[in-house]
């Protein structure tokens, strides 16, 4: 059993202290929905030109863009990888190519603009190799372009949990199994690197590249390994959660921002983590909980340096939220509704990613799966 009565935590981060407690929840539409900010829904159907993805096979599980386009890929009886042109005359979704191979997706590394490699499990994991994935178009009018081929490259003992391409290195995939292996894949060679077991009991499935060029990972207690020098090591780094909560409690998101790692766990809070350097020490500040619901799903930071976050998928009503940095503030958005194309609540999210141009493009895990194209106010 752990003693929590002499632990102490740190305290919130000053800045947030001065803030004002903002007007009570109110039960109306207003502050259920996401209220700030433009967003828009796309049916991955093409205008109905192209059959819908099968009802048990419509979950997003996985996006990447890649040059203009939004590619991802569905999970559930069968998957289906699909594609969205962004600002083009089409502006729409539809699915290209059925996977034979697998029916469960982890995620996508592209290699061109019409090759991609995709994470995947069945029994085992997979790693699978698409070519010739063209614009919808090609479907619709039978063009002549060749159509998709999938060559299953490497199959991996274990289930893949995480398949995460290098921001870096684009001919670098990093994975974690469901045994708590990490290891990196080779594009180039088609070959594995075992690196090491980040825990034999609890482990976090989440990656996080550094722009000091180290990878950090994440074990029981909101512990940080790092990964540098073909090894994985102890950072002494112990990042807190609700009291009472630590030995549930793991780190579910996590993003590398200006020497720190801003981090959400699985109990929904937010935290920084200041690392180490010549000019200061190690400094953990909680940052407090985004929203009532539950746990953190993802982070991304658009081009300004904002931070948007996903929580509460788990529980089945996900909330998107914003923590901007430089105002020190966090906000609860609420609920993805959205009235253009068409009237559609987003209340699971499978994947989230964001565009040049700052937008953000949210994958709704749920049956009869959409696209959500979220573009956050100018500031």
């Amino acid at each position: 059993m752990i003693d929590l009565s002499q632990k102490k935590f740190p305290d919130r981060e000053r800045e947030m202290n001065k803030k004002k407690i903002g007007r009570p929840i109110h039960n109306s539409a207003f502050d259920t929905f996401v209220k700030e900010g433009s967003l828009y829904v796309r049916s991955i159907n093409c205008n109905r030109q192209i059959k819908d993805i099968d009802f048990y096979s419509s979950n997003i599980t996985t996006l990447a863009y890649n040059n203009g386009y939004i590619i991802g890929a569905t999970s559930g009886e069968k998957s289906v990888i699909f594609l969205q042109v962004l600002h083009s005359a089409y502006d729409c979704a539809a699915p290209i190519y059925e996977l034979k191979e697998t029916n469960n997706t982890v995620g996508i590394a592209t290699i061109s603009l019409t090759d991609i490699i995709i994470g995947s499990n069945n029994d085992k994991g997979n790693i699978i190799k698409i070519t010739g994935v063209h614009g919808y178009g090609d479907v619709i009018q039978e063009w002549d372009y060749p159509y998709p081929e999938e060559e299953k490259l490497l199959e991996i003992p274990d289930k893949i949990l995480t398949f995460k391409q290098s921001k870096k290195d684009k001919n670098i995939v990093y994975i974690i199994t469901d045994t708590g292996k990490f290891i990196i894949y080779n594009i180039e060679e088609n070959s594995l690197n075992k690196i090491g077991i980040l825990s034999e009991n609890f482990f976090s499935k989440v990656i996080c590249e550094g722009d000091d060029g180290n990878v950090y990972l994440f074990k029981e207690l909101g512990g940080i390994l790092i990964y540098k020098d073909n090894k994985i090591e102890e950072t002494g780094i112990k990042i807190p959660c609700f009291p009472g909560k630590g030995p549930y409690a793991k780190i579910s998101a996590a993003i590398w921002k200006d020497n720190t790692l801003i981090v959400g766990d699985t109990e929904g809070l937010l935290s920084k983590v200041i690392l180490p350097n010549e000019e200061c020490k190690n400094e953990i500040i909680p940052l407090g909980k985004p929203t009532s619901v539950g746990g953190i799903d993802f982070l991304v930071e658009i081009t300004d340096g904002r931070i948007y976050g996903v929580a509460g998928s788990f529980d089945g009503m996900a909330h998107l939220f914003l923590y901007n940095p430089k105002k020190h503030s966090i906000k609860d958005l609420g609920v993805c509704c959205a009235t253009v194309e068409k009237g559609w609540y987003g209340y699971v999210i499978g994947d989230m990613v964001v565009c040049p141009d700052g937008h953000i493009v949210l994958g709704e895990n749920d049956k009869l799966g959409c696209l959500f194209h979220y573009y956050p106010p100018i500031v």
